[in-house]
């Protein structure tokens, strides 16, 4: 297989990050949404919504839509090994997130679904 590089590498550690990165393949390209959901077999306005999938309306990519839509992007993963870096921890409260108190703990949940065991 030959590797082609579409634009300079660069380390993708987030969704916002891999998202960025399929946004401005897209707009490279010059597709629209609906033309990356018409090559990738989705349905109308899903890509969009994966394009904004940290709105409430937004969508992730899983395993059956992720190799999809890199299918439609002419693109692929490559993963490498990084050296870890500094965590920043999350602020304690934030209006995103909302707390439940639960038998043996709590949980607290974050409007980008994401739910984390709280002491």
């Amino acid at each position: 297989m030959e590797l082609i590089a579409v634009e300079p590498a660069r380390i993708v550690r987030e969704m916002h990050d891999l998202v960025a990165t399929l946004r401005r393949r897209r707009q490279q390209l010059g597709f629209s949404h609906l033309e990356v959901d018409r090559r990738a077999g989705l349905a109308n306005g899903h890509y969009g919504k994966i394009e904004h999938f940290d709105k409430k309306y937004g969508r992730g990519l899983g395993p059956v839509t992720m190799p999809l839509v890199l299918e439609a992007l002419g693109l692929g993963l490559l993963i490498v090994r990084t050296h870890p870096r500094r965590r920043v921890r999350a602020p304690e409260e934030h209006p995103t997130q909302m707390e439940l108190d639960l038998e043996g703990g709590s949980i607290r949940i974050h409007s980008h679904h994401c739910y984390r065991k709280v002491a």
